[in-house]
């Protein structure tokens, strides 16, 4: 699989490539401003047609993997990554990720 294939950390770099990824920006959700944020739903879009992906499932499930990593993250921690109209954050300095074990 994709993952095996090529490792989290260069789908993680593809997918957040400012010019070919998908898009990272400030987002908003009930008052509240979430910055450098992607959406869950808009990621596995972009999986589908990047990497020419068989099925949706298949782009959840790499996403999950990347979230395992802990090179994404839910911005409020409520969720696992899913095909949906949900915010994710980009742990640009790895070093930094808060462990949740």
């Amino acid at each position: 699989d994709m993952v095996e294939t090529y490792g989290v950390q260069q789908l993680l770099t593809a997918l957040k490539d400012p010019t070919t990824g998908v898009s990272i920006k400030t987002r908003s959700y009930k008052l509240r401003k979430f910055p450098d944020c992607f959406v869950g739903r808009d990621a596995v879009d972009w999986m589908m047609t990047t990497w020419e992906l068989g099925t949706r499932e298949d782009a959840v499930f790499i996403g999950q993997a990347l979230m395992k990593a802990r090179l994404i993250y839910h911005v409020t921690d409520d969720h696992d990554f899913k095909d949906d109209y949900l915010f994710f954050g980009v742990r640009f300095n790895i070093d930094a990720a808060p462990r949740s074990d």
